[in-house]
């Protein structure tokens, strides 16, 4: 099929949007845009947004938006069994070859289902000393899979990958933190930027560390360290105001630019502010001054994953957002600047949120987001951008999602993870 115009949603002058469905902002504390004078008055102000909406809106309807089919996937597999080893499943990825990983943090295995070499079944498992309670995975090119391990605090690099049997042995190199560093503490999420840099975020030591090709090798001496101004680790590599707070992940957007959500729970003796860092050029080795979005506007509500769409529209996931405190989405459109943003918040009956932790995104725009106490997926069409959609909510015995905590989405098939299954299932929306 081919690849439709992309949507994008023109920047729009504050206010946000808003509809029956979006979490209106606080009055008093909206960003206001700097290239709009103060005496144009509301009316021309949302005269414009109302304009702006209107195009974007038929831009995305000639494209194929509008209402979403009903009905159930053309195909749904449920993988689970001892044979898939799967304990407290905490995150998945596919890499380049198909291959499937999912990490589990319960019995710190990996399980691999794809083809691992010659006398080895579908699915096979790798345990050992690179894996230790891990909750994030991540691919690059070459067969490489890197894991953040949480018991240790240690990232993990496997390649080289063989199964026979059900058991896979892989050659490994493990980074730990130097004695009486904690430079990266309680690491929260891994990912893999296009240009193969990896990214892991340090819940408990709110910072970031980036390893890049060619040499992957983790230590102080080749990896880079993002800190928080006031961070005296010797091991900091760059400090800023980067705002990190409990930072529990990561991307990068078709720019090179670098996104962070910060949960700002409490921390120790710090307590942060929930937000989302901006790092321009981070992902395309040129780093600029960073950018820290937080506040009314933006509707941020224990927020635990982020995205980018090839749109570079940044979707945030707010786990407890809400008027009913059951979940939302924060959208920062692409262009968005703390001084001219009007943030789209999606909430409320429509999208059936339930405690929302995960999120991940389609070529054509559309997102999933796993719904941890609602045991269901929602899916999110592009035209939701706009107001002009119906979500897709997946449930039942069909899918057996049992508390999922993660999905990615690879080839037209979306693979959801719940802590004993592994779902395959091809979505409604192309």
């Amino acid at each position: 099929m081919a690849r439709q115009t992309p949507h994008r949603l023109p920047p729009l002058p504050d206010p946000p949007i808003e509809d029956p469905g979006r979490e209106p902002p606080s009055r008093d504390n909206r960003s206001r845009s700097p290239d709009i004078s103060p005496d144009w008055g509301q009316p021309v102000r949302a005269a414009i947004v109302r304009t702006s909406l209107f195009v974007w809106c038929l831009m995305a309807i000639l494209s194929g938006c509008g209402p979403s089919p009903s009905g159930t996937p053309s195909s749904a597999t449920v993988y689970s069994g001892s044979s898939y080893n799967f304990n407290q499943a905490d995150a998945v990825t596919v890499d380049s070859s198909g291959n499937v990983w999912v990490a589990n943090e319960g019995n710190s295995t990996l399980t691999g289902i794809g083809s691992f070499g010659y006398g080895s079944s579908s699915v096979a498992t790798y345990s050992g000393q690179a894996v230790s309670s891990p909750v994030g995975v991540a691919t690059t090119s070459g067969g490489n899979i890197w894991v953040a391990n949480a018991f240790n605090n240690t990232v993990s690099q496997l390649n080289s990958c063989y199964g026979f049997s059900n058991t896979l042995t892989c050659t490994t190199s493990i980074y730990q933190n130097p004695s009486g560093s904690p430079v990266l503490a309680g690491p929260s999420a891994i990912y893999a930027d296009p240009s193969q840099n990896i990214w892991v975020t340090g819940a408990q030591s709110n910072t970031l560390a980036e390893l890049s090709p060619p040499s992957f090798s983790y230590n102080p001496d080749t990896a880079t360290n993002f800190c928080n101004t006031g961070n005296t680790d010797t091991d900091c590599t760059v400090t800023n105001n980067y705002g990190f707070a409990s930072p529990m992940g990561v991307v990068a957007d078709a720019s090179g630019n670098l996104w962070i959500v910060n949960a700002g729970q409490s921390n120790g003796t710090i307590t942060g502010t929930a937000s989302v860092t901006e790092i321009p050029g981070a992902a395309s080795n040129s780093s600029g001054t960073p950018i820290l979005f937080s506040g009314a506007p933006y509707s941020f509500s224990d927020p635990v994953a982020i995205t980018a769409d090839e749109f570079k529209n940044i979707w945030i996931v707010n786990k407890t957002g809400g008027s009913d405190g059951k979940g939302s989405l924060t959208i920062l459109p692409a262009g968005c600047s703390p001084s001219h943003c009007a943030p789209v918040i999606l909430r409320g009956s429509p999208y059936a949120f339930s405690s929302p932790v995960a999120i991940a995104t389609d070529s054509s725009g559309n997102a999933f987001v796993a719904n941890n106490t609602g045991n269901s997926v929602t899916e999110v069409p592009a035209g939701c951008l706009a107001g002009s959609c119906t979500p897709i909510i997946y449930s039942g015995p069909a899918y057996q999602f049992a508390s999922p905590v993660a999905l990615t989405y690879s080839s037209g098939t979306l693979w959801v993870v719940s802590p004993s299954t592994l779902t395959a299932m091809t979505p409604l929306t192309p």
